[in-house]
């Protein structure tokens, strides 16, 4: 259902701003920059009830979704979404914000890299303005079988006849949004949505050494460890079994 949509997250989000998350203030600035490049993706699987606003793209009919980034210059980021539907049919949507301002459509898919804890979170819902947020906490969790850090924002708000529970966590690396939830009500209407990211070509996923080297440094020195001491056991073992060279005969004379 998507009857006034936008008229609904308008009193939500309006709602929102101008009462509770207005009080939230930033408590460091960092230096905004981009983590992520031009080729990288992210796809994502979710589910959504209730009323749809339009940038979510019918999430309630949708296989997944795929985000890729087509260019970036500066902190301005273009990203082209693509929906591939249960029907078979696939619809394309292009992104282009700035991390730094909040300003564009990007809305929650991309936010400043390297951030952490307290740190101002730039944020822009549906063209709505910006927002004064920051990040509540930086986590570890795991996605596609690899441990990540996650920066978390959490809202929890109830305001007369509105109420909104958010919760997001972006990998702090690159700035990418690792997962999403959201539930919301006004005027008698009520929307549930909720997407994870399942696979990307940001990082390896699974195995003994995905993830960033960094993190796989302790055990690629444990492995060259392990290997060097192998071979000087090889080689005091084949050196006390080989036999000795018999001894040379040697004439005296008589």
């Amino acid at each position: 259902m998507r009857i006034n949509s936008k008229l609904f997250m308008s009193c939500v989000l309006l709602g929102i701003v101008f009462t509770v998350l207005v009080s939230t203030v930033p408590t460091s600035f960092g230096a905004y920059t981009v983590g992520v490049k031009a080729g990288d993706w992210v796809k994502y699987q979710g589910n959504a009830s209730g009323i749809e606003p339009e940038e979510f793209l019918d999430l309630s009919q949708m296989e997944w979704m795929k985000g890729e980034v087509l260019s970036v210059s500066g902190t301005t980021v273009t990203v082209q979404m693509t929906a591939h539907y249960k029907n078979g049919s696939d619809a394309v949507q292009k992104l282009v914000g700035d991390v730094a301002s909040a300003s564009g459509n990007l809305t929650f898919m991309i936010m400043p890299a390297g951030s952490k804890e307290g740190d101002a979170l730039p944020l822009a819902m549906f063209d709505l303005g910006q927002v004064g947020l920051s990040i509540n906490d930086t986590v570890t969790r795991t996605y596609m079988g690899v441990s990540r850090s996650v920066n978390v924002l959490s809202i929890s708000v109830s305001e007369d006849a509105v109420s909104l529970e958010v919760g997001a966590y972006w990998d702090q690396a690159t700035g990418v949004l690792m997962e999403l939830s959201m539930q919301v009500s006004a005027m008698d209407q009520s929307m549930q949505m909720s997407i994870e990211a399942i696979e990307t070509n940001m990082w390896s996923a699974g195995g003994f050494l995905g993830g960033d080297l960094s993190s796989n440094l302790i055990y690629i020195v444990g492995i060259i460890a392990t290997v060097i001491a192998v071979v000087a056991v090889a080689i005091v073992l084949f050196v006390r079994r080989k036999p000795m060279p018999a001894p040379i005969p040697v004439s005296v004379p008589a």
